[in-house]
C-alpha cells in the first residue's frame, strides 16, 4: 500500500489542480497558491477554494495496468455471476467509492477483490457519461 495521496477537482474550471497549486490546512480547508510578482517582489497569494473543489483520496491500490485508483474513478472489469442455473460472465462499469471503512468497486464488490481484473477507464468528473452508458 502506498502513502496518502489526494487529487483535487476544480468544479469551476473543470480541471484537476496540480499539487504545486494547492495547500491543505489543519481544518481540511483547501487553498489555491499562486506566485505573483509586484514591483520586482515575488510573493505567494493564497485563496480559499474549499467550496469550489472536490477532494478525492487515493485508494492505495492500482488497476491491472498499474494505474493508481482514486475515489470517483470509473472501473471496467469482468465478473462471473451465477443466475441459479450456471455462471455467466458480465462486464461491469462502476464508480469507486468509500463506505463502511473500505473502498468499493461497485455492485457490492470490495475494491481489493476486483482491482486485479479492473481497468480505470475514466472518472465521474471528466467522463460521467461512462456510468450512464452502463445502465
Amino acid at each position: 500500500m502506498e502513502g496518502i495521496k489526494f487529487r483535487v477537482w476544480d468544479k469551476v474550471a473543470n480541471k484537476w489542480l496540480d499539487y504545486e497549486e494547492i495547500y491543505f490546512d489543519q481544518e481540511g480547508e483547501v487553498y489555491l497558491i499562486e506566485e505573483r510578482t509586484w514591483a520586482y517582489q515575488t510573493y505567494m497569494h493564497k485563496e480559499n477554494i474549499t467550496e469550489n473543489v472536490e477532494t478525492v483520496r487515493f485508494t492505495g491500490l492500482k488497476d491491472k495496468n498499474g494505474k493508481e485508483i482514486y475515489e470517483g474513478d470509473i472501473l471496467k472489469y469482468e465478473e462471473s455471476i451465477n443466475n441459479g442455473l450456471r455462471d455467466i460472465e458480465v462486464t461491469r462499469i462502476a464508480e469507486v467509492s468509500f463506505g463502511l471503512g473500505m473502498f468499493w468497486g461497485g455492485y457490492g464488490n470490495n475494491l481489493a477483490q476486483v482491482r486485479r481484473e479492473a481497468k480505470v477507464i475514466g472518472n465521474i468528473y471528466e467522463n460521467p457519461e461512462l456510468l450512464e452508458e452502463s445502465k
